[in-house]
């Protein structure tokens, strides 16, 4: 995904709309990411993968069957497409049960802290 400052975003708008109407593109500022600006027809772009198995991981990602980045590398979508999708499809967010996924050296953490609560 490019990438550009928000401050050359503002100074560039046209540029910066040209790129996005064609691609994801991130803006950032102080270094960190803040909005990724992305083509209206996500729909219609092709990501080289039926749109029906799309559909199945973006369902197993909001069952929390598997990551954001798992579903990111299965589908090649951004994370806003993905939202972009899963709203159309009615879909609600995964809950994060971090604990299910902490090693044993964060769970021993964990539980030392919080006594397993």
């Amino acid at each position: 995904m490019k990438s550009m400052t928000a401050t050359d975003a503002k100074d560039r708008f046209g540029e910066m709309l040209a790129v996005a109407e064609r691609e994801p593109l991130s803006i950032t500022r102080n270094g960190r990411v803040v909005v990724v600006a992305m083509p209206a027809d996500t729909e219609k772009r092709p990501t080289g993968i039926d749109p029906a198995t799309v559909d199945h991981k973006l369902e197993m990602y909001s069952r929390g069957l598997l990551s954001r980045s798992e579903c990111q590398d299965a589908t090649g979508l951004a994370f806003g497409e993905m939202l972009l999708r899963m709203g159309a499809l009615e879909l609600t967010l995964p809950v994060v049960r971090t604990r299910d996924r902490f090693t044993a050296v964060q769970r021993a953490n964990y539980e030392g802290a919080f006594g397993g609560r």
